[in-house]
């Protein structure tokens, strides 16, 4: 089928090469089509570019699509980060709360250390 371009990715010429992707064979082509589709979802780069309308359409959707994905794996990143620090933010506000009342109470420090421990241990065990 024609194109509105008249042409095709596998028209371009090699960077080294004059020779065409067309003229080698279908694995060289289909490794050529994953490298482009791996460099779509990634900041990598590739010589090979949308020559048609199609091929354009294609190559924003999946763009698109690479920009939908990472942005839901950077979201997920920052909201696992974000939940670490509100657990580190809570177990020390229990560690001080525990703090100020042993202190508010005289406990004796070789109990105030071994009541600080088992707080510790218990919170780490938690999940």
């Amino acid at each position: 089928p024609s194109t509105d371009t008249g042409y095709r990715w596998t028209d371009i010429p090699l960077i080294s090469d004059a020779q065409t992707y067309a003229k080698f064979d279908v694995l060289f082509q289909y490794l050529t089509a994953f490298h482009w589709t791996l460099t779509q979802m990634t900041p990598g780069s590739m010589p090979v570019q949308p020559t048609n309308s199609l091929e354009r359409v294609f190559n924003i959707v999946c763009l698109f699509l690479g920009l939908l994905f990472f942005s839901s794996v950077i979201s997920s990143m920052a909201s696992a980060l974000t939940q670490l620090k509100l657990l580190a933010f809570e177990r020390e506000k229990i560690i001080t709360e525990l703090e100020t009342f042993l202190r508010r109470n005289a406990v004796s420090r070789e109990l105030a250390v071994a009541l600080k421990k088992q707080v510790v241990r218990r919170i780490s065990q938690r999940k």
